[in-house]
């Protein structure tokens, strides 16, 4: 062997099945945000607003998570040919030809024999939460349908309709957006376990291979290891912010089915025994205007749930394109909500996981195109 290089078959061989591993995590990854963080149901009322960006953001993952998948199958094809490549061997000794359409076309390598074991890791955790209604939607819809039934007599003072401004806006579930939170933080978490099972095997493989191509693949193999790993922050950040905005979302329920709804039950009740014509109608007016304070606050309510949400959107848009949302200030981008967001208690490090998004170098540097040993597999190392 040529000074400077040196190649024991069996690692790359054995590192070949570990990216095939790898490339299998990562695409659970994938599947999991495509399918279990897309708003399919519940984004309604002010919510719909969210439902663009929150689909376009678990379609952007996925993509990214793909192409992961890609790079690291890419890797494997590679590495197993490059074993056999080592041997000495002619090409078409360990060449497959598996399409009976074109038996002498090629398709593929054969498995080199008796791998040398390079441990895969712990497998992501992806246990997604269970589709549930917010405990407090029988009562939301109560209320709904006692506005409904009194929707002219509030108008008639306010010159707007509450169940336009007041019935409509809530008519989302708010858990479906949590859900989707905690689902991008169970993505994020596996993604840096996966980067973890990638570079902890990565000292093993360059103990055992030496020269030009080896420091190419530790270089090709670290810049995957921390793209996938920076999916961490990124994914919890976004998930974090859900949770913060199905929190507002809440705050709002909650005060119309306790302080609205004792409001709107007697400006009912004041219906339903207002039977003299002239005489009832002046009665349910009264009832509506010594409530009319509380249902202004409700409004001015779902006017700042509203602002909440456009802010979100802006986050949430902007982080569908990661080295955009980094290089452009993740905490000028966040800032509007900030306050909301450090209100909530998910297990999450806000402070560490915008740290760990100072720069966007490892996004800007993920391979463009798959490992290769290149034209001199042999050469040696700088």
């Amino acid at each position: 062997m040529p000074d400077g290089f040196s190649v024991k078959e069996g690692h790359l061989a054995g590192f070949s099945v570990l990216a095939g591993e790898l490339a299998d995590q990562t695409a659970s990854l994938m599947g999991h945000v495509h399918k279990e963080a897309r708003p399919d149901v519940g984004f309604t009322g002010v919510m719909s607003w969210l439902k663009t960006p929150v689909d376009t953001y678990a379609h952007e993952t996925a993509v990214r998570l793909a192409n992961r998948v890609d790079l690291f199958n890419g890797m494997s094809t590679e590495l197993n040919r490059a074993a056999w490549m080592y041997t000495g061997q002619e090409e078409s000794a360990y060449q497959e030809f598996n399409d009976p359409t074109f038996p002498g076309r090629p398709t593929g390598y054969k498995d080199f024999p008796d791998p040398v074991s390079h441990s895969p890791g712990e497998e992501p955790a992806l246990d997604a939460p269970a589709h549930e209604d917010a405990n407090i939607r029988g009562l939301l819809d109560e209320v709904g349908g006692l506005i409904n039934s009194i929707d002219d007599a509030i108008a008639f003072l306010t010159n707007w309709s509450p169940v336009s401004e007041l019935v409509e806006p809530m008519s989302g579930n708010w858990t479906e957006l949590t859900r989707a939170g905690e689902v991008l933080t169970q993505t994020g978490n596996g993604a840096e376990v996966v980067a973890g099972n990638l570079a902890t095997q990565l000292g093993k493989l360059d103990a055992n291979w030496s020269g030009g191509a080896a420091a190419a693949f530790q270089d090709h193999a670290n810049k995957i290891a921390q793209a996938i790993e920076l999916e961490g922050p990124i994914n919890r950040l976004v998930g974090h912010v859900y949770t913060a905005v199905a929190g507002e979302v809440e705050r709002v329920a909650e005060f119309m089915v306790t302080t609205l709804k004792t409001a709107v039950d007697k400006i009912a009740q004041a219906a339903a025994s207002s039977w003299i014509p002239g005489y009832g109608w002046v009665k349910i007016i009264d009832a509506v205007r010594a409530a009319i304070h509380i249902i202004n606050e409700a409004k001015a309510l779902i006017d700042s749930l509203n602002t909440v949400i456009e802010q979100v959107q802006t986050v949430v848009e902007a982080a569908q394109d990661p080295m955009g949302f980094v290089e452009g200030k993740v905490e000028e981008k966040m800032a509007p909500i900030m306050e909301k967001v450090e209100q909530v208690r998910t297990g999450v490090s806000i402070t560490e996981d915008l740290a760990a998004l100072s720069d966007a170098d490892a996004l800007s540097e993920v391979p463009e195109e798959d490992y290769s040993v290149g034209p001199n597999p042999r050469r040696p190392g700088a």
